[in-house]
């Protein structure tokens, strides 16, 4: 009985002499990973007479606000998220009344070098590939605003966002 034991032993020891450097390396490496976002913000902000440096206010504003979100990196180029943000005053012959806000949420496909490696190959045979984003469009938001919330609602589409997109894949990441 002794005899057959001996092998089960070493043959488990062997396993876990094995496995558990991987096992600590793997807990090590993920344990150092930071969540991070990278997000690139585009405006479009018609300026009106009764407001002048609006598009200055609003685009420091939102990337300020970005920039304070846990494991946001605002980027030009390779970003996951794309927020497209265009702002026109509601005026009319007495002055500004307003603003519309039409926000579009859109997630990258070619969002690191892998990506767009793999889709150049996959479509390598047709002889196509995207030169700009290849993006999916995953919200659009309307909202009107008159003359003195514009800023509430910049703050409206920042809690959005990390509610509805960064909250899920900080809690994705962690696994």
């Amino acid at each position: 009985m002794e005899k057959k034991i001996r092998p089960i032993i070493a043959t488990a020891i062997t396993i876990l002499i094995i496995i558990a450097p991987f096992s600590y390396l793997y807990s090590a490496e993920k344990g150092n990973r930071e969540f991070k976002a990278r997000v690139k913000i585009e405006t479009s902000i018609k300026e009106t007479l009764d407001v002048v440096n609006v598009k200055d206010l609003v685009t420091n504003f939102l990337h300020n606000e970005f920039r304070s979100l846990d494991g946001v990196v605002l980027v030009e180029d390779h970003p996951q998220w794309i927020i497209s943000i265009a702002v026109l005053p509601i005026d009319i012959t007495q002055g500004l009344l307003g603003w519309t806000i039409s926000v579009v949420i859109m997630r990258s496909l070619l969002d690191d070098p892998e990506h767009i490696r793999i889709f150049k190959e996959e479509y390598k045979d047709m002889g196509i590939f995207l030169s700009g984003h290849a993006v999916m469009v995953q919200d659009h938001l309307l909202s009107i605003a008159d003359k003195g919330s514009l800023r509430s609602k910049c703050e409206e589409i920042i809690i959005f966002f990390d509610k509805n997109y960064l909250e899920p894949a900080r809690t994705d990441f962690k696994w």
